[in-house]
C-alpha cells in the first residue's frame, strides 16, 4: 500500500561527492516553507460523497449519532436517501452485508471509506484493481460492492445534481475553513521528520459523518498519489484539532514504508511489556508513530494530556517519542536515521510501571465517580463554611490535581499543606494521610470509599485555616 521513499537528495549529493554534507538550519527551514506550497493538493470529494451517501442508506449509524453535531448537509443527506424504495435498499444492503462478512459495522464502514479510492469517477465508478496489491487489500478489493450498484444508486437519486447544487459547496466551504490548519499540521510533520513523501498528496475535507474515522491515508497505485481524507464535524472540529489530525495522517504518507523494517523489534517490545500484566498492545508501529506526531504539539502545550494519550490509545511509544523528539526539530538529519535509537530506547520495565500507574489512576477516578455522593456534599459544605468560592469541588479535577502532584503526597508537611491550600484542593491533605494505605488496601474501590467516608469537613476546615494563617504570616 505504501511506496518506498527516494533517498534524501542531500544524502545522494554527499555520496556522489564522497564527502559529508549536512544541511544548515536555514536550509531545513527553507525546505519546511517549500513544503507548505508544493506538496499538498486539495481535490474534489464527489466519489467519497457518493460512497458516504450509500453508507448512510444501507447501514446504521452509531447509537450516539446526532445529525446536529454535523453540518446541516448531513441531515439533508439522510432525508435524501430515505426517498429511495425499500426494495432497492434491500438489494444494496445484501452487497453491504457480503463485504467482509462477520466484521463489525465500524470496521466495515471504515474500510469501505478507505477503499473508495478504487472506484473511478462518477457516474461510471469503474473498479480498477492495481497490480501487486498486498494480500489483505486484494481480499477487500474482491469483496467491494460492484460498480454498477454505485451507478444505480447515483442515478436513482440524481446525485450529480445534488452534489453540484448542494453538497459540493459545503465540501468547498469546509476545505477553505480548515485549509490553513491542514497545511500547518502537514508542514509541522515535515519539519519535524525531515522526510518528504514519495508521491504527491491529495486531500479531501469531508464534513459528513465518516462513521468514527477522523482521518485516513491511502496510496493509489493508478494515480501514483497519496490520498488523505480528513473528516470534520460541527461539534468537535476546530483548527487546532484538524491540524493535529493532518499531522498524523501526513506522517503516514511520510513514514509508513520507512518504519516497516522496525515492526518486528517494536512488536517484540510491546509483547515483552504486556507479558505478566494480562495486557496486549496490538497497535502497529506506523499508527502509534503517526499518532505521536499528531499529538506532539498538544502534549508540549498541555503536559497533563500525555497520560490520557498513553492510556486511552495504548500508546507506549509516546513517552519515549516525547523524550527522543525533543532534539529532532533543530537537527537536519531525517528521522528515518533515528528510528533504531527510538525503538531501542523503549524501556520494558519502565513502560510496565507506567502502565500499572496509569491503570491505577483510572481505577481511582472511576471509583471516585462511583462514590461521588459520599464526598461531593461534604466538599460543597466545606466551600460554604470557609466562604472561599475558588475551592475546587469537581471530583475529576481534584484527582487530576492530586496525580499531577503525586511526588508531594509524601513530602514534608509544609509542602503538602502548600499544595492543599494554593491549589485549592481540599482533598489533598486527606488523601496524603491515606496514601500509604493504598498498597495494602483490599481494593482500590475499598480504599477510595474509605477515603471519602473518613473525610471530615470540620477537620479539613481547621487545617485550611491553619495553613492560611501560616502563609499569610510568611508573606
Amino acid at each position: 500500500m505504501w511506496k518506498k521513499k527516494p533517498l534524501n537528495y542531500l544524502l545522494l549529493t554527499s555520496l556522489w561527492l564522497g564527502i559529508a554534507v549536512t544541511p544548515s538550519p536555514a536550509q531545513a527551514a527553507e525546505s519546511c516553507e517549500q513544503q507548505k506550497t508544493q506538496q499538498l493538493q486539495f481535490v474534489s470529494g464527489e466519489g467519497l460523497f457518493t460512497l458516504l451517501a450509500w453508507l448512510n442508506w444501507v447501514t446504521e449509524h452509531d447509537a450516539d449519532f446526532e445529525p446536529e453535531n454535523y453540518d446541516p448537509a448531513q441531515a439533508q443527506l439522510l432525508d435524501l436517501v430515505k426517498t429511495l424504495p425499500p426494495a432497492l435498499r434491500q438489494k444494496h444492503r445484501k452487497a453491504y452485508e457480503a463485504y467482509l462478512t462477520g466484521a463489525d459495522d465500524y470496521s466495515k464502514n471504515g474500510l469501505l471509506i478507505l477503499d473508495s479510492q478504487y472506484y473511478g469517477a462518477a457516474p461510471a465508478f469503474t473498479l480498477s484493481k492495481p497490480q501487486n496489491l498486498p494480500e489483505a487489500e486484494a481480499y477487500r478489493f474482491q469483496q467491494l460492492p460492484p460498480a454498477p450498484l454505485l451507478q444505480e444508486f447515483y442515478q436513482a437519486l440524481d446525485l450529480g445534481r445534488h452534489w453540484k447544487n448542494t453538497f459540493a459547496p459545503v465540501f468547498a466551504r469546509e476545505q477553505a475553513k480548515y485549509q490553513e490548519a491542514i497545511q500547518q499540521g502537514s508542514q509541522r510533520a515535515h519539519c519535524l521528520l525531515k522526510v518528504s513523501p514519495s508521491a504527491p498528496v491529495d486531500i479531501i475535507v469531508n464534513p459528513l459523518d465518516a462513521f468514527g474515522t477522523a482521518g485516513q491515508t491511502s496510496y493509489n497505485a493508478h494515480t501514483k498519489r497519496f490520498l488523505i481524507k480528513l473528516h470534520v464535524d460541527a461539534k468537535n472540529s476546530n483548527p487546532r484539532r484538524v491540524a493535529d489530525v493532518a499531522a498524523h495522517e501526513y506522517t503516514h504518507a511520510l513514514m509508513n514504508e520507512a518504519l516497516k523494517p522496525y515492526e518486528a523489534d517494536f512488536e517484540a517490545k510491546m509483547e515483552a511489556i504486556g507479558t505478566g500484566m494480562g495486557e496486549t498492545f496490538p497497535m502497529p508501529l506506523q499508527e502509534l508513530f503517526a499518532q505521536s506526531v499528531g499529538y506532539l504539539k498538544m502534549a508540549q502545550d498541555y503536559p497533563y494530556t500525555t497520560e490520557n494519550i498513553v492510556y486511552h490509545s495504548k500508546n507506549l511509544l509516546f513517552p519515549t517519542f516525547l523524550e527522543q523528539s525533543a532534539g529532532w526539530q533543530t537537527q537536519s538529519a531525517p528521522v528515518t536515521q533515528k528510528i533504531p535509537q527510538l525503538i531501542s530506547a523503549i524501556d520494558v520495565s519502565a513502560s510496565q510501571a507506567l502502565w500499572r500507574q496509569l491503570a491505577q489512576k483510572r481505577e481511582v477516578r472511576a471509583a471516585a465517580q462511583k462514590y461521588n455522593d459520599l464526598i461531593t456534599p461534604k466538599l460543597l459544605q466545606l466551600k460554604t463554611q470557609l466562604g472561599d468560592t475558588d475551592i475546587e469541588t469537581d471530583l475529576d479535577t481534584l484527582w487530576i490535581s492530586i496525580f499531577a502532584n503525586t511526588e508531594h503526597l509524601s513530602a514534608d508537611m509544609a509542602i503538602r499543606e502548600n499544595v492543599f491550600y494554593l491549589y485549592k484542593n481540599p482533598l489533598f491533605l486527606h488523601v496524603a494521610d491515606h496514601w500509604p494505605a493504598l498498597e495494602q488496601a483490599e481494593s482500590i474501590d475499598a480504599w477510595v470509599k474509605d477515603v471519602f467516608t473518613s473525610f471530615s469537613v470540620e477537620e479539613t476546615a481547621r487545617r485550611w485555616q491553619i495553613v492560611a494563617k501560616r502563609l499569610a504570616e510568611e508573606n
